[in-house]
């Protein structure tokens, strides 16, 4: 048997030195007294690089790990000399009374010299994943605080920018609106509003064919026509809701970011992400530092409150129509109510494993964009066991378009989310 305790201890001594600041969970194991972090916390580093799409190669080696520590059968050879499977999760090596040990989360250990050749060549898998997640974790840890930084100093250019156009915009708006005619709509029928030199209309409302604005202390209608072709020297500015008008409902999602105001040369308002905290909701759905939210639900938004009224008229979901500043270009983000109804996508059946088997995946569904196919198996989703087409129904039910799914994909388990 090969001198085993001694390159673990090795490891282990690296591993803690590596891992210790980037893990949540600071317990620990300890094999000749140096501190190493457990296989539940290379687990959860694990866990943290499938999430952050870290790359095929670390997916892979992030996937093999939680296969391997995961419960499964161990074969040793027993006192009597007879060969036994012990079925466990593993969790560390120690030495007992001399002996190198494997050692299981119920506290049972195995002398690693009664180890058969599968379980030994997976043990020493084992060690080599450990410090090759070690180094992923550490890599992908740079990565993330230099995007962090970079994000912020994006932000900051985008500020001095933001300045100096709200500057060019204050010396440009005397200029705008000078004797500027147009046609109005009103119960007398259609006249001619003159707009003088530096006017500001609020707009109250819109239709397909119209504008409504208060101008000069009075509501008239525009037709949109018009006030699109002379839209260069029209400035029309949201006016807030009345507080009776704001209607009762859900409190719109925490995107977890922080959010600043940000003002077009034409001097519409938006709101800016300033930055998006890591795992976050904002984050999970592609949400940057220095995106610039311009409608929320079709419903432009200027400022907080008009932010939150929109996500209450539609039930605390949310189209985000996204702009971005450095490629000058929109998209759009769609986030569902917090524990409303998303399906899965998927329809089956329990086969004669008790084990649900997948008959049919929807075209652009959820489960077709995380790559779940006809004959795979859903094990779990969301940390509850699929035992039937009921369970994944009630899942969906409060999954709010949040799905963990643990699956046999093409007979791999896999473990697929979504966002």
């Amino acid at each position: 048997m090969r001198d085993r305790p001694s390159i673990v201890r090795c490891g282990q001594a690296l591993l803690a030195a590596v891992l210790l600041s980037g893990l949540n969970s600071a317990s620990a194991q300890t094999t000749s007294a140096s501190p190493t972090p457990s296989t539940t916390q290379m687990r959860e580093a694990a866990d943290a690089l499938l999430r952050a799409n870290a790359g095929s190669d670390v997916a892979a080696r992030a996937q093999k790990f939680l296969e391997l520590t995961n419960v499964r059968p161990w074969r040793y050879m027993a006192d009597d000399g007879q060969w036994m499977t012990y079925r466990a999760a593993y969790e560390a090596e120690s030495v007992r009374g001399g002996v190198s040990c494997l050692t299981f989360n119920s506290r049972r250990y195995v002398p690693l010299k009664l180890l058969d050749a599968q379980a030994t060549a997976d043990l020493a898998e084992i060690t080599a994943l450990r410090t090759a997640l070690a180094d992923d974790f550490r890599k992908w840890q740079a990565a993330e605080t230099a995007r962090v930084a970079a994000a912020e100093e994006a932000r900051k250019q985008a500020e001095a920018v933001r300045r100096t156009e709200l500057a060019d915009s204050a010396r440009r708006q005397v200029r705008m609106l000078v004797d500027t005619d147009v046609e109005v709509v009103e119960a007398a029928g259609r006249q001619v509003l003159s707009l003088a030199q530096g006017e500001v209309l609020e707009l109250v409302g819109e239709s397909a064919t119209d504008y409504i604005v208060k101008a000069g202390g009075r509501l008239v209608q525009i037709d949109r026509r018009r006030a699109e072709e002379i839209a260069a020297t029209l400035v029309m500015r949201p006016t807030m809701p009345e507080a009776s008008a704001v209607p009762a409902g859900p409190p719109a999602p925490k995107l977890d970011c922080r959010i600043g105001s940000y003002l077009f040369p034409d001097g519409r308002s938006a709101l800016q992400i300033e930055a998006v905290a890591v795992g976050g909701l904002g984050s999970r759905y592609g949400l940057q530092a220095g995106d610039v939210v311009v409608r929320v639900n079709d419903m432009a938004v200027g400022t907080l409150d008009d932010y939150r009224v929109a996500s209450i008229r539609a039930g605390g979901a949310l189209k985000l129509l996204v702009f971005m500043p450095a490629v000058q270009k929109e998209r759009v983000i769609s986030i569902p109510a917090p524990g409303s109804t998303v399906p899965l996508g998927v329809a089956g059946r329990i086969d004669y494993l008790g084990e649900f088997r997948i008959d049919d995946v929807d075209e652009g569904s959820i489960a077709d964009l995380i790559g779940l196919r006809r004959d795979d198996k859903l094990l779990r989703v969301n940390d509850v066991a699929i035992g039937s087409a009921d369970d994944l129904k009630q899942i969906e039910a409060t999954s709010g378009g949040e799905f963990r799914v643990r699956a046999l994909v093409q007979g791999e388990p896999k473990t697929l989310l979504y966002p």
